[in-house]
């Protein structure tokens, strides 16, 4: 558990990590092992492509931003042809002591 959390830390600020492990049971280490429980949701079948753009703020604060495309699944075949919006997501990386961490995170699918 130790070195899942040592882990984390080198790409998520202490604040993501304290408050995965404060907020959730999904982690157990048993015998030297670390155990998950499958959490996964499959994939959103109107999601189509992704635009990955960063933008600098500063010297210390970048927004990735992740534009999904998204589509109406009612059109049958035609749905990855007609894109109806675009769902945007944005995280902030944050440079700490000269190592970049996602600041906020969740998930984008």
């Amino acid at each position: 558990m130790a070195d899942f959390r040592a882990y984390l830390s080198r790409v998520l600020s202490t604040h993501l990590v304290d408050d995965l492990f404060a907020n959730s049971s999904s982690y157990i280490a048993h015998g030297g092992s670390l155990f998950t429980s499958p959490a996964d949701r499959g994939t959103n079948i109107s999601a189509g492509a992704e635009h990955h753009e960063f933008i600098r703020i500063n010297d210390d604060i970048i927004i990735y931003r992740i534009a999904v495309d998204i589509h109406d699944i009612s059109l049958g075949r035609w749905a990855n042809t007609i894109r109806t919006h675009v769902e945007i997501s944005e995280f902030a990386l944050i440079n700490i002591d000269g190592n970049w961490r996602f600041a906020t995170f969740s998930l984008v699918r």
